[in-house]
């Protein structure tokens, strides 16, 4: 998959800091794409509901995605580090 284009209607729920993470996500490789698509999904959801996602509220999405057991995937693996905040720029 390309990098993925986020149009205006998501980038404007999304701090600077925040699609930076979303394009390094997207442009880097280190996750799934299902697992990427499924964070900006949820991320334009909070959007929508009034929230500013910025990049701690991205790393938590993230965070809680990879966290369901049927997605078996590992962050602090993928990543290599024990760090709560995760930093992908």
């Amino acid at each position: 998959m390309a990098v993925r284009f986020i149009n205006e209607h998501e980038r404007r729920f999304f701090t600077e800091e925040a699609l930076s993470l979303a394009y390094s996500m997207f442009a880097e490789k280190l996750f799934p794409d299902h697992i990427v698509e499924a964070v900006m999904t949820e991320a334009v959801r909070w959007g929508c509901d009034g929230y500013t996602v910025d990049e701690a509220l991205l790393s938590s999405i993230l965070w809680a995605i990879c966290e369901k057991p049927s997605r078996g995937m590992d962050v602090q693996g993928v990543l290599g580090h024990n760090s709560n905040k995760i930093r992908l720029s």
